[in-house]
């Protein structure tokens, strides 16, 4: 069964992406940051969700790939997306993206 995540994402360089999702009734934050093989435009999506099968399988490394524009759309390994709509804006005009993204629970050492 599908569970999803409340979080934000925005990139941190113009090839890298770093997203804070809000995992069970306690909001234990896993991060992703992700690293990509083309630039992105800088973009800060306040309103974006993860959705996921498994919390273990919020660990280690995935592959990414995905899009954005009007929209994000990115998917990961396990059957993970992240998805958000931009609310002003977004990036223009769109664009893939392709890469690599780690894992770790914030504040915490990598997982």
């Amino acid at each position: 069964m599908t569970s999803t995540a409340p979080g934000e994402i925005h990139t941190t360089s113009p090839n890298s992406l770093e997203g804070t999702f809000y995992v069970g009734q306690d909001r234990r934050g896993y991060v992703i940051s992700i690293t990509t093989n083309t630039t992105i435009p800088s973009f800060d999506l306040a309103s974006a969700i993860l959705a996921y099968d498994k919390e273990s399988d919020l660990t280690g490394r995935t592959s990414v790939t995905g899009n954005v524009g009007g929209d994000l759309k990115i998917s990961l390994e396990h059957n993970m997306t992240i998805t958000g709509t931009f609310t002003a804006g977004g990036v223009d005009p769109p664009c893939g993206l392709a890469g690599s993204g780690r894992w770790y629970l914030r504040a915490e050492q990598e997982v």
